[in-house]
């Protein structure tokens, strides 16, 4: 209701011309640009907490978010009275911080530190769409206030970094944002779009083989922190599907070409120092990562032996008598159905009992890049 009553009365202000159907006779030609400024240093990347947080921002951030301003601004403008615009933006990478507590919703800041802050103007709209990624804002100054001309900031946008990535932040088509002169025509101007965040690091790729079989799909790869250890982390070994996976560690599952791809945490990118490989029934792989990170970063290809279905990254005498426990009716097991047949026989145990006596993890990786 309340942004009915404001559209009503605006809409009387500007003589029916700006929020209604009715399409200005003229059009003023110039150089208008709308623009968006830094009042302070966007992150750089890879997006991290900056060290001295922007000072025009209305609060401080928690200590493990990023957040920055985006000035709205319009300049070389002449007779400017209203303006109207949409602003889009990807909600996966970018959401806006609300500036006023009082009013539901979000809004972006106006009037405080721009043109409009102790001139008299009516806001019509100011409100953001985080799930869509969209901002719309409709002001229009009145009576007795004069026009703008030259420069002038419009809006401030708080930001807040919440993804990996860049996304496009641009002004609307010329339907949705209109700037309109004292005697409502538009004044033509040129959009400058922008982009804000950091692209994605590059990914980790390679392939997984897994001996036995032709299908070498769901390995689970592991992008960790620390450095390869001559044994897999025990905290790792036991996961299996993406709901189970440690948060803070990238990872990703292969294909059935044994395929994968893996990108790093913006915030973490040079980081990285080990590259993890599990599969059930299998000993565990692993390989090295320079510190900062490679250049070229394509791991090579591994085969994974089998056998190892107590998963304790050694193939014995355990894994055999386990094997052959299966073998019976009605004992199926999954993992140790090595091959993957729908069947635990003697081809599983076959392929055990070839590799008995190995360790895990291996790092025998072929072809690599690094």
């Amino acid at each position: 209701m309340k942004y009915l009553i404001r559209t009503v009365v605006l809409t009387a202000l500007l003589g029916g011309l700006l929020f209604t159907g009715a399409q200005p006779a003229t059009t003023q030609a110039g150089t208008a640009e709308l623009v968006f400024t830094t009042p302070c240093p966007t992150p750089a990347c890879p997006i991290s907490p900056p060290t001295n947080p922007c000072p025009y921002l209305p609060s401080p951030p928690p200590a493990d978010e990023v957040w920055f301003m985006s000035g709205l601004e319009v300049r070389n403008v002449s007779n400017l009275y209203g303006v109207q615009f949409t602003i889009r933006f990807d909600p996966t990478i970018l959401q806006v911080m609300d500036t006023d507590s009082d009013t539901p919703g979000v809004q972006i800041q106006i009037p405080k530190g721009t043109y409009f802050e102790g001139r008299d103007h009516f806001i019509a709209n100011n409100e953001v769409d985080n799930a869509q990624g969209i901002i719309r804002v409709a002001v229009s100054l009145y009576a007795p206030a004069t026009p703008i001309n030259g420069n002038a900031v419009l809006g401030f946008i708080i930001w807040k970094y919440v993804g990996t990535g860049v996304s496009n932040v641009s002004w609307g088509n010329k339907v949705e944002t209109k700037l309109v002169d004292s005697n409502g025509a538009n004044i033509d101007y040129t959009p400058k779009d922008t982009t804000l965040g950091c692209p994605a690091p590059p990914s980790y790729t390679g392939k997984v083989l897994l001996q036995g079989r032709a299908n070498y799909k769901d390995t689970l790869v592991i992008l960790a922190m620390e450095p390869c250890l001559p044994s897999f982390p025990n905290n790792l070994r036991i996961q299996s599907s993406a709901q189970n996976i440690i948060p803070d560690m990238p990872y990703a599952f292969t294909n059935t070409s044994g395929e994968f791809s893996i990108t790093p945490y913006t915030q973490q990118e040079g980081n990285y120092r080990c590259l993890l490989v599990f599969q059930h029934g299998y000993l565990t792989g692993q390989k090295d990562i320079p510190r900062g990170g490679a250049t070229n970063r394509y791991a090579g290809e591994i085969t994974l032996l089998g056998g190892d279905v107590n998963e304790d990254d050694v193939i014995n005498i355990f894994d055999l008598v386990k094997i052959s426990y299966h073998m019976g009716a009605g004992r199926y097991n999954s993992v140790a159905d090595i091959n993957s047949d729908g069947r635990v026989d003697i081809s599983d145990l076959t392929i055990a009992a070839n590799n008995f006596g190995l360790r895990g993890p291996q790092s025998n990786w072929q072809n690599s890049g690094f």
